[in-house]
């Protein structure tokens, strides 16, 4: 144990605050900017829909898999939920929102990617 907190620490010791908060998402192949937005967007005790397109992404992850996951991490204390009645928020990478025909009280669009954080209206 105490070699691998050593590495550990040889790794990450010299890390700003920033790199420390990126650590999770920074080695998966997608748009770390991104991550920051959602976290721009969501607030503690918010949980979470994601809305992701079906894909491919490596051998161990489909893109909904591999967005879920570095996201429950990138974004705490917020959580996942897997039932959209129980969301406050609901996170869409590379599908439109609006199909889920929802009332949003507001909604926020990375850039001109089809990556959007929408807040649920009554939650």
């Amino acid at each position: 144990m105490w070699r691998r907190l050593q590495l550990e620490h040889t790794i990450y010791g010299g890390y700003s605050d920033i790199q420390r908060e990126r650590a999770p998402v920074a080695d998966v192949p997608l748009p770390t900017g991104a991550f920051d937005f959602f976290a721009a967007h969501v607030r503690r005790g918010d949980r979470i829909y994601f809305q992701v397109k079906p894909a491919g992404f490596s051998a161990y992850f489909d893109l909904p898999e591999i967005i879920s996951a570095a996201s429950r991490f990138y974004l705490l204390p917020a959580v996942q939920v897997k039932d959209l009645s129980n969301a406050t928020v609901v996170v869409s990478w590379d599908e439109d929102p609006s199909r889920l025909q929802l009332h949003y009280v507001s909604q926020v669009r990375f850039g001109l990617l089809p990556i959007y954080v929408s807040r649920l209206s009554g939650r």
